[in-house]
């Protein structure tokens, strides 16, 4: 799971050309999709993620993805570090 925010351990890392940590996506929690499909949806869509939380050995973030300044999905996600050597 890969994020945008400043805050974001994966996202950082690679602007430090550091490589990112791997990590296991554990739990989904208040997610709210807004459209069924997203296969015919012209242009980018924008993922961004927002670190709320680091205890050693997992990581917590809000997310939301939007096409065209409209939300399709947000929630919360859990990432299980598998590794930090």
């Amino acid at each position: 799971f890969a994020g945008a925010g400043d805050d974001d351990q994966r996202g950082s890392a690679r602007a430090r050309g550091e490589r990112a940590l791997p990590g296991l996506l554990v739990s989904l929690r208040n997610v709210a999709l807004q459209c069924d499909f997203v296969h015919d949806l012209a242009g980018e869509m924008i993922v961004e993620a927002t670190r709320l939380h680091d205890s050693g050995t997992a990581w917590q973030y809000t997310f939301r993805v939007t096409h065209l300044d409209e939300i399709l999905a947000q929630g919360r996600a859990v990432v299980s570090v598998v590794s930090r050597s």
